[in-house]
Protein backbone atom coordinates (compact mmCIF):
# COMPACT_ATOMS: atom_id res chain seq x y z
CA UNK A 1 0.00 0.00 0.00
CA UNK A 2 1.72 3.22 -0.93
CA UNK A 3 0.48 6.08 1.34
CA UNK A 4 1.96 9.89 0.59
CA UNK A 5 3.17 11.64 3.11
CA UNK A 6 5.74 14.33 2.24
CA UNK A 7 6.37 17.12 3.68
CA UNK A 8 4.52 20.48 1.30
CA UNK A 9 7.25 23.22 1.77
CA UNK A 10 5.05 25.04 -0.17
CA UNK A 11 2.29 25.33 2.25
CA UNK A 12 4.20 26.49 5.83
CA UNK A 13 5.57 25.17 8.95
CA UNK A 14 3.38 22.39 10.60
CA UNK A 15 1.21 23.17 7.66
CA UNK A 16 -1.48 19.77 6.77
CA UNK A 17 -4.12 18.61 4.62
CA UNK A 18 -6.39 16.30 7.05
CA UNK A 19 -7.73 13.84 4.76
CA UNK A 20 -9.64 10.77 5.50
CA UNK A 21 -7.20 7.47 5.38
CA UNK A 22 -4.57 7.86 1.66
CA UNK A 23 -3.49 10.72 0.28
CA UNK A 24 -1.75 9.22 -3.29
CA UNK A 25 -0.90 11.95 -6.10
CA UNK A 26 0.07 14.96 -6.25
CA UNK A 27 0.14 17.26 -9.51
CA UNK A 28 0.82 20.83 -10.46
CA UNK A 29 1.39 23.07 -13.50
CA UNK A 30 -1.05 23.09 -15.85
CA UNK A 31 -0.65 25.20 -19.51
CA UNK A 32 -0.68 28.22 -20.11
CA UNK A 33 -1.52 28.27 -23.89
CA UNK A 34 -2.73 25.31 -25.70
CA UNK A 35 -0.17 24.01 -28.54
CA UNK A 36 -1.01 22.51 -31.59
CA UNK A 37 -0.17 18.95 -32.21
CA UNK A 38 2.53 19.88 -34.25
CA UNK A 39 4.10 22.14 -31.76
CA UNK A 40 4.73 18.59 -29.66
CA UNK A 41 8.28 17.22 -28.74
CA UNK A 42 9.33 14.10 -29.50
CA UNK A 43 7.89 11.18 -27.09
CA UNK A 44 11.13 9.95 -26.59
CA UNK A 45 14.12 11.13 -25.18
CA UNK A 46 17.21 12.15 -27.95
CA UNK A 47 19.82 10.18 -26.44
CA UNK A 48 20.83 7.62 -23.45
CA UNK A 49 23.35 6.80 -21.15
CA UNK A 50 24.39 3.11 -21.00
CA UNK A 51 26.33 3.84 -17.64
CA UNK A 52 29.42 3.00 -16.32
CA UNK A 53 30.96 0.04 -18.47
CA UNK A 54 33.79 -1.50 -19.06
CA UNK A 55 32.93 -2.50 -22.82
CA UNK A 56 30.21 -2.99 -24.85
CA UNK A 57 30.38 -6.55 -26.76
CA UNK A 58 27.79 -6.78 -29.72
CA UNK A 59 24.52 -8.66 -28.30
CA UNK A 60 25.49 -8.77 -24.68
CA UNK A 61 25.16 -6.55 -21.98
CA UNK A 62 27.94 -3.97 -20.91
CA UNK A 63 30.51 -5.74 -18.90
CA UNK A 64 30.40 -4.09 -15.77
CA UNK A 65 33.49 -2.48 -14.21
CA UNK A 66 33.49 -3.75 -10.67
CA UNK A 67 35.44 -6.70 -11.65
CA UNK A 68 38.61 -4.61 -12.29
CA UNK A 69 38.11 -2.51 -9.38
CA UNK A 70 37.84 -5.43 -6.93
CA UNK A 71 41.24 -6.49 -8.35
CA UNK A 72 43.16 -3.78 -8.68
CA UNK A 73 42.39 -1.63 -4.97
CA UNK A 74 45.72 -0.15 -5.42
CA UNK A 75 46.19 3.97 -5.88
CA UNK A 76 43.30 4.32 -7.68
CA UNK A 77 41.34 3.85 -4.96
CA UNK A 78 43.39 6.40 -2.24
CA UNK A 79 41.91 9.21 -0.58
CA UNK A 80 38.73 8.99 -2.55
CA UNK A 81 36.85 11.26 -3.10
CA UNK A 82 39.64 14.05 -4.08
CA UNK A 83 40.19 13.47 -7.14
CA UNK A 84 40.55 15.45 -10.47
CA UNK A 85 38.95 15.24 -13.99
CA UNK A 86 40.68 16.48 -16.92
CA UNK A 87 39.87 16.68 -20.55
CA UNK A 88 40.89 15.64 -24.16
CA UNK A 89 39.40 14.44 -27.35
CA UNK A 90 40.49 11.63 -29.85
CA UNK A 91 41.25 11.39 -33.39
CA UNK A 92 37.28 9.20 -33.75
CA UNK A 93 35.98 12.39 -33.16
CA UNK A 94 35.04 14.56 -36.16
CA UNK A 95 38.08 17.51 -35.76
CA UNK A 96 34.91 20.17 -36.29
CA UNK A 97 33.34 19.61 -32.90
CA UNK A 98 36.40 19.97 -31.17
CA UNK A 99 36.36 22.58 -29.45
CA UNK A 100 32.77 22.55 -28.80
CA UNK A 101 33.04 19.62 -26.69
CA UNK A 102 36.17 20.83 -24.45
CA UNK A 103 34.53 23.99 -24.06
CA UNK A 104 31.46 22.22 -22.51
CA UNK A 105 33.39 20.32 -20.48
CA UNK A 106 35.19 22.72 -19.14
CA UNK A 107 32.00 25.17 -18.28
CA UNK A 108 30.48 22.19 -16.48
CA UNK A 109 33.22 20.34 -14.62
CA UNK A 110 33.56 22.62 -11.97
CA UNK A 111 29.37 23.39 -11.46
CA UNK A 112 29.59 19.75 -10.86
CA UNK A 113 32.02 19.72 -8.32
CA UNK A 114 30.37 22.88 -6.49
CA UNK A 115 26.78 20.38 -6.04
CA UNK A 116 28.60 17.02 -6.58
CA UNK A 117 31.49 17.28 -4.71
CA UNK A 118 34.91 16.15 -6.32
CA UNK A 119 35.41 13.29 -8.56
CA UNK A 120 36.45 9.82 -6.83
CA UNK A 121 39.92 9.85 -8.17
CA UNK A 122 41.94 11.65 -10.53
CA UNK A 123 41.22 10.67 -14.21
CA UNK A 124 41.82 11.80 -17.55
CA UNK A 125 38.80 11.69 -19.40
CA UNK A 126 38.86 11.25 -23.23
CA UNK A 127 35.67 11.88 -25.49
CA UNK A 128 35.34 8.73 -28.04
CA UNK A 129 32.86 8.32 -30.77
CA UNK A 130 31.46 4.69 -31.63
CA UNK A 131 28.11 4.54 -33.14
CA UNK A 132 27.59 0.68 -32.59
CA UNK A 133 24.57 1.42 -30.59
CA UNK A 134 23.27 4.78 -31.95
CA UNK A 135 21.53 7.64 -29.44
CA UNK A 136 23.03 5.85 -27.30
CA UNK A 137 26.22 7.21 -24.61
CA UNK A 138 28.42 5.71 -22.75
CA UNK A 139 30.98 6.06 -19.57
CA UNK A 140 34.11 3.44 -20.57
CA UNK A 141 35.60 3.41 -17.51
CA UNK A 142 38.56 0.82 -18.44
CA UNK A 143 39.52 3.04 -21.17
CA UNK A 144 38.43 6.50 -19.16
CA UNK A 145 36.34 7.65 -22.08
CA UNK A 146 32.90 9.28 -22.93
CA UNK A 147 31.75 7.58 -25.69
CA UNK A 148 29.51 9.62 -27.96
CA UNK A 149 27.76 7.84 -30.92
CA UNK A 150 26.32 11.72 -32.58
CA UNK A 151 27.20 14.63 -33.21
CA UNK A 152 25.76 18.29 -31.55
CA UNK A 153 23.49 19.71 -33.74
CA UNK A 154 25.24 23.00 -33.91
CA UNK A 155 26.08 25.43 -36.61
CA UNK A 156 29.63 24.56 -38.36
CA UNK A 157 32.67 25.88 -38.23
CA UNK A 158 32.31 26.05 -34.22
CA UNK A 159 31.46 29.42 -32.86
CA UNK A 160 31.06 29.73 -28.89
CA UNK A 161 28.08 32.55 -30.20
CA UNK A 162 26.43 30.52 -31.61
CA UNK A 163 23.31 28.69 -29.94
CA UNK A 164 24.17 25.02 -28.46
CA UNK A 165 22.58 21.68 -28.41
CA UNK A 166 21.34 21.70 -25.32
CA UNK A 167 20.04 17.87 -25.49
CA UNK A 168 23.33 16.80 -26.69
CA UNK A 169 25.24 19.03 -23.87
CA UNK A 170 23.01 17.28 -21.46
CA UNK A 171 23.58 13.74 -22.14
CA UNK A 172 27.29 14.06 -22.36
CA UNK A 173 27.07 16.16 -19.16
CA UNK A 174 25.79 13.43 -17.49
CA UNK A 175 28.43 11.11 -19.01
CA UNK A 176 30.94 13.58 -17.34
CA UNK A 177 28.95 13.23 -14.10
CA UNK A 178 29.48 9.06 -14.28
CA UNK A 179 33.41 9.33 -14.53
CA UNK A 180 32.93 11.26 -11.11
CA UNK A 181 32.47 7.24 -9.78
CA UNK A 182 35.40 6.16 -11.80
CA UNK A 183 36.81 4.46 -8.68
CA UNK A 184 33.66 2.84 -7.35
CA UNK A 185 30.96 0.65 -9.14
CA UNK A 186 27.08 1.04 -7.72
CA UNK A 187 25.30 -2.16 -9.00
CA UNK A 188 21.77 -1.30 -9.40
CA UNK A 189 21.07 1.06 -12.46
CA UNK A 190 18.55 3.09 -10.74
CA UNK A 191 21.08 4.17 -8.61
CA UNK A 192 24.00 4.94 -10.65
CA UNK A 193 21.92 6.62 -13.58
CA UNK A 194 19.87 7.73 -10.91
CA UNK A 195 22.25 9.92 -8.80
CA UNK A 196 24.09 10.80 -12.02
CA UNK A 197 20.90 12.37 -14.16
CA UNK A 198 19.69 14.05 -10.96
CA UNK A 199 23.03 15.52 -10.66
CA UNK A 200 22.58 16.65 -14.15
CA UNK A 201 19.49 18.02 -13.75
CA UNK A 202 20.40 19.86 -10.87
CA UNK A 203 23.84 21.72 -12.74
CA UNK A 204 21.42 22.09 -15.60
CA UNK A 205 18.92 24.36 -13.29
CA UNK A 206 21.72 26.28 -11.82
CA UNK A 207 23.52 27.33 -15.55
CA UNK A 208 20.02 28.01 -16.58
CA UNK A 209 19.43 30.08 -14.03
CA UNK A 210 22.96 31.98 -14.00
CA UNK A 211 22.15 32.39 -17.55
CA UNK A 212 25.59 30.56 -18.35
CA UNK A 213 24.38 27.44 -20.60
CA UNK A 214 21.19 25.57 -21.34
CA UNK A 215 21.94 21.92 -20.97
CA UNK A 216 18.55 21.11 -20.09
CA UNK A 217 17.86 17.54 -21.58
CA UNK A 218 15.43 15.69 -19.13
CA UNK A 219 13.77 18.84 -17.01
CA UNK A 220 13.17 17.78 -13.57
CA UNK A 221 10.16 19.22 -13.51
CA UNK A 222 8.71 16.85 -15.84
CA UNK A 223 10.00 13.60 -14.20
CA UNK A 224 8.56 14.86 -10.97
CA UNK A 225 5.29 15.68 -12.12
CA UNK A 226 4.89 12.32 -13.49
CA UNK A 227 6.47 10.65 -11.32
CA UNK A 228 3.77 9.51 -8.83
CA UNK A 229 1.52 8.30 -11.85
CA UNK A 230 4.15 6.48 -13.31
CA UNK A 231 4.27 5.04 -9.50
CA UNK A 232 0.95 3.72 -9.53
CA UNK A 233 1.60 1.26 -12.44
CA UNK A 234 3.55 -0.74 -9.83
CA UNK A 235 6.81 -1.95 -9.43
CA UNK A 236 6.46 -4.98 -12.02
CA UNK A 237 5.85 -2.41 -14.82
CA UNK A 238 8.22 0.25 -13.84
CA UNK A 239 11.24 -1.48 -12.29
CA UNK A 240 11.14 -5.32 -12.58
CA UNK A 241 14.96 -4.87 -14.47
CA UNK A 242 18.40 -4.22 -12.99
CA UNK A 243 19.94 -2.84 -16.23
CA UNK A 244 18.83 0.69 -17.66
CA UNK A 245 20.07 -0.59 -21.32
CA UNK A 246 17.11 -3.74 -20.93
CA UNK A 247 14.57 -1.43 -20.25
CA UNK A 248 11.44 -1.60 -22.75
CA UNK A 249 10.46 2.47 -22.00
CA UNK A 250 14.21 3.39 -21.29
CA UNK A 251 12.62 6.78 -21.54
CA UNK A 252 10.23 6.13 -18.18
CA UNK A 253 13.68 5.07 -16.19
CA UNK A 254 15.40 7.82 -17.29
CA UNK A 255 12.95 10.04 -15.65
CA UNK A 256 11.99 7.83 -12.78
CA UNK A 257 15.30 7.29 -11.33
CA UNK A 258 16.37 10.68 -10.92
CA UNK A 259 13.37 11.66 -9.71
CA UNK A 260 13.62 9.24 -7.07
CA UNK A 261 16.92 11.45 -5.88
CA UNK A 262 15.21 14.77 -6.89
CA UNK A 263 12.55 13.64 -3.69
CA UNK A 264 15.57 12.48 -1.55
CA UNK A 265 17.52 15.30 -1.72
CA UNK A 266 15.22 18.10 -1.43
CA UNK A 267 13.49 16.50 1.60
CA UNK A 268 17.13 15.93 3.36
CA UNK A 269 18.57 19.40 1.49
CA UNK A 270 18.01 22.93 3.47
CA UNK A 271 17.70 25.03 0.01
CA UNK A 272 16.65 27.88 -0.94
CA UNK A 273 14.64 28.82 -4.32
CA UNK A 274 17.94 28.40 -6.83
CA UNK A 275 20.22 28.08 -4.03
CA UNK A 276 21.37 25.23 -5.92
CA UNK A 277 24.78 24.70 -4.32
CA UNK A 278 22.79 24.07 -0.77
CA UNK A 279 20.89 21.07 -2.29
CA UNK A 280 24.16 19.32 -0.76
CA UNK A 281 22.47 15.30 -0.44
CA UNK A 282 24.10 14.28 -3.16
CA UNK A 283 27.34 15.39 -2.49
CA UNK A 284 27.06 13.68 1.30
CA UNK A 285 25.89 10.86 0.12
CA UNK A 286 28.96 10.69 -2.33
CA UNK A 287 30.98 11.28 0.53
CA UNK A 288 29.26 8.53 2.46
CA UNK A 289 30.12 6.16 -1.41
CA UNK A 290 33.35 7.05 -1.23
CA UNK A 291 34.46 6.45 2.60
CA UNK A 292 32.75 2.59 1.97
CA UNK A 293 34.55 2.05 -0.91
CA UNK A 294 37.46 2.86 0.28
CA UNK A 295 37.59 0.82 3.84
CA UNK A 296 34.82 -1.38 2.60
CA UNK A 297 34.51 -2.21 -1.06
CA UNK A 298 34.52 -0.15 -4.66
CA UNK A 299 31.67 -2.82 -5.22
CA UNK A 300 28.61 -1.14 -3.98
CA UNK A 301 25.51 -3.80 -3.93
CA UNK A 302 22.15 -2.60 -3.07
CA UNK A 303 22.21 -3.56 0.33
CA UNK A 304 25.00 -1.19 1.04
CA UNK A 305 23.73 1.20 -1.06
CA UNK A 306 20.86 1.30 1.02
CA UNK A 307 22.91 1.28 4.66
CA UNK A 308 24.51 4.23 3.03
CA UNK A 309 21.58 6.41 2.27
CA UNK A 310 20.26 5.35 6.06
CA UNK A 311 23.51 6.80 7.36
CA UNK A 312 23.63 9.90 5.46
CA UNK A 313 20.23 10.76 5.23
CA UNK A 314 18.61 13.05 8.90
CA UNK A 315 15.12 13.85 7.50
CA UNK A 316 12.53 11.16 6.68
CA UNK A 317 10.71 11.22 3.54
CA UNK A 318 7.10 10.27 2.98
CA UNK A 319 7.35 9.72 7.00
CA UNK A 320 9.43 6.96 6.19
CA UNK A 321 12.91 6.68 7.05
CA UNK A 322 14.79 7.40 3.94
CA UNK A 323 16.29 4.54 2.86
CA UNK A 324 13.26 2.17 3.72
CA UNK A 325 11.39 5.24 1.48
CA UNK A 326 13.95 4.30 -1.35
CA UNK A 327 13.11 1.00 -1.06
CA UNK A 328 9.75 1.04 -1.61
CA UNK A 329 10.02 2.95 -4.49
CA UNK A 330 8.73 0.78 -7.73
CA UNK A 331 12.14 1.76 -9.68
CA UNK A 332 14.12 -0.06 -7.13
CA UNK A 333 12.34 -3.02 -7.09
CA UNK A 334 14.21 -5.18 -9.74
CA UNK A 335 13.38 -8.51 -8.99
CA UNK A 336 10.65 -8.52 -11.42
CA UNK A 337 8.75 -11.85 -12.13
CA UNK A 338 9.04 -13.11 -16.10
CA UNK A 339 6.00 -12.37 -18.55
CA UNK A 340 3.99 -10.32 -19.95
CA UNK A 341 2.90 -6.75 -18.84
CA UNK A 342 0.38 -3.91 -19.68
CA UNK A 343 1.23 -0.32 -18.11
CA UNK A 344 -1.53 2.50 -19.11
CA UNK A 345 -1.17 6.52 -17.71
CA UNK A 346 -2.73 9.16 -18.47
CA UNK A 347 -0.47 12.49 -19.72
CA UNK A 348 -0.56 15.97 -21.85
CA UNK A 349 1.81 18.43 -22.95
CA UNK A 350 2.84 21.44 -20.95
CA UNK A 351 4.46 24.28 -22.32
CA UNK A 352 6.43 25.59 -19.14
CA UNK A 353 7.38 29.32 -18.13
CA UNK A 354 10.84 28.82 -19.17
CA UNK A 355 9.85 27.17 -22.37
CA UNK A 356 10.76 23.80 -22.20
CA UNK A 357 8.25 20.83 -23.16
CA UNK A 358 6.86 18.86 -20.35
CA UNK A 359 4.35 16.37 -19.63
CA UNK A 360 1.39 16.62 -17.10
CA UNK A 361 -0.79 14.43 -15.36
CA UNK A 362 -3.60 16.66 -14.70
CA UNK A 363 -6.23 17.48 -16.85
CA UNK A 364 -5.53 14.78 -19.55
CA UNK A 365 -5.69 14.98 -23.42
CA UNK A 366 -3.82 11.59 -24.11
CA UNK A 367 -3.98 8.01 -22.53
CA UNK A 368 -0.85 6.34 -23.09
CA UNK A 369 -0.72 2.40 -22.80
CA UNK A 370 2.13 0.45 -23.57
CA UNK A 371 2.92 -3.15 -23.18
CA UNK A 372 6.25 -5.60 -22.82
CA UNK A 373 7.64 -8.97 -22.24
CA UNK A 374 10.44 -9.69 -19.36
CA UNK A 375 12.73 -12.71 -19.84
CA UNK A 376 14.46 -13.24 -16.27
CA UNK A 377 17.70 -14.42 -16.89
CA UNK A 378 20.26 -16.70 -14.29
CA UNK A 379 22.01 -13.03 -13.18
CA UNK A 380 20.11 -9.88 -12.57
CA UNK A 381 22.40 -8.42 -16.01
CA UNK A 382 20.46 -11.09 -17.68
CA UNK A 383 17.21 -10.06 -17.40
CA UNK A 384 15.75 -8.46 -20.07
CA UNK A 385 12.58 -6.52 -21.11
CA UNK A 386 11.00 -6.44 -25.00
CA UNK A 387 8.42 -3.80 -25.72
CA UNK A 388 5.90 -5.39 -28.22
CA UNK A 389 4.52 -3.34 -30.70
CA UNK A 390 2.40 -5.90 -32.87
CA UNK A 391 -1.11 -3.90 -33.47
CA UNK A 392 -2.60 -5.76 -30.47
CA UNK A 393 -5.76 -3.32 -28.98
CA UNK A 394 -5.89 -2.16 -25.35
CA UNK A 395 -9.23 -1.18 -24.37
CA UNK A 396 -9.93 1.41 -21.70
CA UNK A 397 -12.78 2.67 -19.99
CA UNK A 398 -12.40 6.16 -17.94
CA UNK A 399 -14.64 6.09 -14.44
CA UNK A 400 -15.32 9.07 -12.40
CA UNK A 401 -15.12 8.63 -8.53
CA UNK A 402 -18.89 7.56 -8.17
CA UNK A 403 -17.84 4.31 -10.38
CA UNK A 404 -19.42 6.15 -13.83
CA UNK A 405 -18.39 5.65 -17.43
CA UNK A 406 -17.53 8.37 -18.44
CA UNK A 407 -15.42 7.81 -21.27
CA UNK A 408 -13.91 4.84 -23.57
CA UNK A 409 -11.92 3.71 -26.00
CA UNK A 410 -8.94 1.51 -27.26
CA UNK A 411 -5.57 2.15 -28.01
CA UNK A 412 -3.19 0.46 -30.70
CA UNK A 413 0.27 -0.77 -29.83
CA UNK A 414 1.61 0.32 -33.05
CA UNK A 415 4.23 2.18 -31.95
CA UNK A 416 6.74 3.25 -29.28
CA UNK A 417 4.46 5.48 -27.80
CA UNK A 418 0.60 4.81 -28.30
CA UNK A 419 -2.60 6.60 -26.88
CA UNK A 420 -5.67 7.60 -27.96
CA UNK A 421 -7.09 11.39 -27.36
CA UNK A 422 -9.35 12.00 -24.99
CA UNK A 423 -11.05 15.71 -24.56
CA UNK A 424 -11.59 16.03 -20.50
CA UNK A 425 -12.46 19.48 -20.92
CA UNK A 426 -16.12 19.78 -20.33
CA UNK A 427 -15.67 17.16 -17.22
CA UNK A 428 -16.94 18.38 -13.81
CA UNK A 429 -13.98 18.53 -11.72
CA UNK A 430 -12.91 15.62 -9.39
CA UNK A 431 -10.38 12.50 -9.65
CA UNK A 432 -11.04 9.77 -12.27
CA UNK A 433 -9.88 6.49 -13.26
CA UNK A 434 -8.72 4.56 -16.04
CA UNK A 435 -8.91 1.35 -16.15
CA UNK A 436 -6.93 -0.82 -19.22
CA UNK A 437 -7.49 -4.48 -20.29
CA UNK A 438 -5.44 -6.29 -23.18
CA UNK A 439 -5.10 -9.70 -24.49
CA UNK A 440 -1.62 -10.47 -25.26
CA UNK A 441 0.35 -13.28 -25.91
CA UNK A 442 -2.57 -15.37 -24.73
CA UNK A 443 -2.68 -13.56 -21.44
CA UNK A 444 -5.49 -11.27 -20.09
CA UNK A 445 -3.83 -8.17 -18.75
CA UNK A 446 -4.84 -5.49 -17.18
CA UNK A 447 -3.83 -2.12 -15.86
CA UNK A 448 -5.46 0.87 -13.91
CA UNK A 449 -4.28 4.53 -13.40
CA UNK A 450 -5.70 7.76 -12.01
CA UNK A 451 -6.00 11.51 -12.53
CA UNK A 452 -7.59 14.72 -11.58
CA UNK A 453 -9.68 17.32 -13.68
CA UNK A 454 -10.49 20.42 -12.03
CA UNK A 455 -8.23 23.98 -11.18
CA UNK A 456 -5.22 24.85 -12.99
CA UNK A 457 -2.64 25.12 -11.62
CA UNK A 458 0.43 27.28 -13.58
CA UNK A 459 3.51 28.24 -11.52
CA UNK A 460 4.98 26.96 -8.25
CA UNK A 461 3.17 29.03 -5.88
CA UNK A 462 0.18 28.55 -7.56
CA UNK A 463 -0.59 24.89 -5.55
CA UNK A 464 -0.43 21.62 -5.51
CA UNK A 465 -3.13 18.60 -6.88
CA UNK A 466 -3.97 16.02 -5.19
CA UNK A 467 -6.25 12.87 -6.09
CA UNK A 468 -7.72 10.72 -2.80
CA UNK A 469 -7.54 6.93 -3.18
CA UNK A 470 -7.44 4.20 -0.53
CA UNK A 471 -5.84 1.11 -0.17
CA UNK A 472 -6.63 -0.65 -2.24
CA UNK A 473 -6.44 2.34 -5.18
CA UNK A 474 -9.55 2.75 -5.20
CA UNK A 475 -11.17 6.57 -5.70
CA UNK A 476 -12.51 7.82 -2.04
CA UNK A 477 -14.19 11.29 -1.97
CA UNK A 478 -13.97 12.35 1.09
CA UNK A 479 -14.04 15.85 3.30
CA UNK A 480 -10.63 17.81 3.14
CA UNK A 481 -9.44 20.87 5.54
CA UNK A 482 -6.15 22.57 5.07
CA UNK A 483 -4.46 24.56 7.88
CA UNK A 484 -2.65 27.09 6.19
CA UNK A 485 -3.21 26.88 2.58
CA UNK A 486 -6.64 27.71 0.75
CA UNK A 487 -8.64 25.02 -0.82
CA UNK A 488 -9.48 26.49 -4.68
CA UNK A 489 -10.77 22.48 -5.63
CA UNK A 490 -11.92 20.11 -3.17
CA UNK A 491 -14.86 17.67 -4.99
CA UNK A 492 -14.66 13.96 -6.06
CA UNK A 493 -11.86 12.50 -4.29
CA UNK A 494 -9.57 15.44 -6.27
CA UNK A 495 -7.73 18.47 -3.98
CA UNK A 496 -5.76 22.00 -4.89
CA UNK A 497 -4.35 23.47 -2.10
CA UNK A 498 -3.07 27.22 -3.42
CA UNK A 499 -0.06 27.80 -0.14
CA UNK A 500 -0.48 30.84 1.83
CA UNK A 501 3.13 31.98 1.08
CA UNK A 502 6.41 30.26 0.12
CA UNK A 503 8.45 29.75 2.80
CA UNK A 504 8.61 26.72 5.25
CA UNK A 505 10.46 25.91 8.65
CA UNK A 506 12.76 22.97 8.25
CA UNK A 507 13.27 20.94 11.31
CA UNK A 508 16.93 20.01 11.45
CA UNK A 509 19.19 18.46 14.60
CA UNK A 510 20.64 20.96 17.25
CA UNK A 511 19.39 23.78 14.78
CA UNK A 512 17.11 26.15 15.30
CA UNK A 513 13.90 26.53 13.03
CA UNK A 514 14.89 28.96 10.11
CA UNK A 515 12.60 29.80 7.33
CA UNK A 516 13.95 29.22 3.38
CA UNK A 517 11.88 29.38 0.69
CA UNK A 518 10.39 27.07 -1.38
CA UNK A 519 12.96 24.79 -3.07
CA UNK A 520 12.38 24.62 -7.01
CA UNK A 521 11.68 22.68 -9.39
CA UNK A 522 10.13 20.23 -6.68
CA UNK A 523 7.83 22.25 -4.70
CA UNK A 524 5.34 21.27 -7.90
CA UNK A 525 4.82 17.76 -7.09
CA UNK A 526 5.02 18.46 -3.14
CA UNK A 527 2.62 16.34 -1.49
CA UNK A 528 1.47 17.17 2.03
CA UNK A 529 1.50 15.45 5.48
CA UNK A 530 -1.59 13.57 6.36
CA UNK A 531 -3.44 12.46 9.41
CA UNK A 532 -6.24 9.98 9.43
CA UNK A 533 -9.13 12.09 10.61
CA UNK A 534 -12.07 9.52 10.62
CA UNK A 535 -14.55 11.16 12.60
CA UNK A 536 -17.48 11.02 9.91
CA UNK A 537 -17.01 7.28 9.89
CA UNK A 538 -17.42 7.38 13.90
CA UNK A 539 -21.29 6.76 13.46
CA UNK A 540 -22.71 6.40 16.60
CA UNK A 541 -20.11 9.28 18.40
CA UNK A 542 -18.51 6.74 21.37
CA UNK A 543 -15.24 8.24 20.11
CA UNK A 544 -13.80 4.90 18.29
CA UNK A 545 -14.40 3.20 14.55
CA UNK A 546 -15.71 -0.25 15.47
CA UNK A 547 -18.27 -3.09 13.98
CA UNK A 548 -21.25 -0.74 15.65
CA UNK A 549 -20.92 2.04 13.18
CA UNK A 550 -20.84 -0.66 10.57
CA UNK A 551 -24.01 -1.96 11.78
CA UNK A 552 -25.76 1.14 11.76
CA UNK A 553 -24.62 2.16 8.16
CA UNK A 554 -25.65 -0.85 6.97
CA UNK A 555 -29.37 -0.24 8.84
CA UNK A 556 -29.38 3.26 7.11
CA UNK A 557 -28.61 1.74 4.08
CA UNK A 558 -31.72 -0.84 4.08
CA UNK A 559 -34.05 2.40 5.34
CA UNK A 560 -36.91 3.97 3.74
CA UNK A 561 -35.32 7.09 1.37
CA UNK A 562 -37.33 9.47 3.35
CA UNK A 563 -35.20 9.06 6.22
CA UNK A 564 -32.14 10.58 4.97
CA UNK A 565 -28.51 9.78 4.73
CA UNK A 566 -28.14 11.29 8.40
CA UNK A 567 -24.47 10.36 9.82
CA UNK A 568 -24.20 7.25 8.07
CA UNK A 569 -23.22 9.35 4.56
CA UNK A 570 -19.75 8.62 5.51
CA UNK A 571 -18.24 9.48 2.74
CA UNK A 572 -20.59 12.52 1.74
CA UNK A 573 -21.52 11.69 -1.60
CA UNK A 574 -25.70 12.01 -0.27
CA UNK A 575 -26.32 8.87 -0.05
CA UNK A 576 -25.76 5.64 1.81
CA UNK A 577 -24.75 2.23 0.24
CA UNK A 578 -21.80 -0.41 0.44
CA UNK A 579 -19.25 2.51 -0.11
CA UNK A 580 -19.81 3.65 2.85
CA UNK A 581 -19.88 0.34 4.33
CA UNK A 582 -16.38 -0.02 2.72
CA UNK A 583 -15.06 3.28 4.24
CA UNK A 584 -15.96 2.71 7.96
CA UNK A 585 -14.62 -0.77 7.81
CA UNK A 586 -11.04 0.50 6.18
CA UNK A 587 -10.98 3.59 8.76
CA UNK A 588 -11.25 0.35 11.32
CA UNK A 589 -8.67 -1.77 9.94
CA UNK A 590 -6.42 1.03 9.79
CA UNK A 591 -7.06 2.08 13.75
CA UNK A 592 -8.18 5.17 12.66
CA UNK A 593 -9.46 7.25 15.52
CA UNK A 594 -11.18 10.27 16.12
CA UNK A 595 -8.65 13.35 15.60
Amino acid sequence: MFIAQRVLQALHAGGRLLVAFTLLLVWASQPTTTPTAETFPAESDTYYSGGIVEFVEPGGPPVPAASRLAASPGPALQALGSGKLTFAVDDSVNPAYHQYILDLLNTVYPVIVNLYGHPSHTVHVTVHFDDTFPNWFFYNSAADQIVISAYPNIALPYNPDNPNDPQWDGIVTHELIHAFHDAVYLFASWAEEGMTEAATELAAEYLFDQGVRDIRQRVAQYNLLMSDTWNVMGADTLGGTTYSFYKAMPDLFYRAAPALFWKLTTSESQAATSDWPHYDFLKQLNESLYEYAEHVSAYVDEPAFLSLIAATAVEPVDGQPAHLWVQAQPIADVDGPAGTFLGVYPARWVLTATNVWVKSPTNPDRIYAFAFERTVGQSAWDTRETLLVNGDSVDFVIEDAAGTEVDSGSIVLDQTWAYANVDTSGWAPGAYRVRAEATINGQQLTATNVFMVGSSVVSPGDGVGLVLVDELGELMPQPVTADGGTLTLSANAAVVVAPADLSHLPQAPSVNQRAVNVPLPYTRVRTLVVSCQASQADVNGDGKIDATDIQLVAQSWRAPASQGPGGADVNGDGRVDIRDIMLVARYQEANCIQN
